[in-house]
């Protein structure tokens, strides 16, 4: 088993502690990600519930956050599948989505 594995990670193999480790680590910001699509979905479910009442130009707001919805589901189920060091850049994105959504979602929420 230890040969197979090795096989797998070549040079870099450090034994079956080491990839338990990675494996918790990856588990716990799956987790951490799936909490935070979890929070942003109750957020669109509260304004989407209301947004028929909304002004024209807050309608235009919550178009523009819908797109960035479907760009944060498909960001976070990339990184959701990824497990390596390229998984960065995307997750880098990912936040930026969630600070984006949050903050409109917010915004949208005061003005109604």
């Amino acid at each position: 088993m230890e040969h197979a594995l090795a096989a797998v990670f070549a040079d870099a193999y450090v034994g079956p502690l080491a990839i338990g480790i990675w494996a918790a680590a990856m588990i716990e910001e799956i987790v951490d990600i799936q909490h935070m699509i979890e929070e942003l979905k109750q957020q669109r479910t509260e304004v989407a519930e209301q947004i028929h009442m909304a002004a024209p130009n807050l309608k235009d707001d919550w178009e523009l956050l819908e797109r960035k919805w479907d760009d944060m589901r498909c960001k976070g189920g990339e990184l959701l599948y990824l497990a390596n060091e390229s998984s960065d850049d995307i997750w880098a994105a990912v936040l930026l989505l969630r600070d984006e959504l949050k903050l409109g979602y917010e915004r949208i929420k005061k003005a109604l």
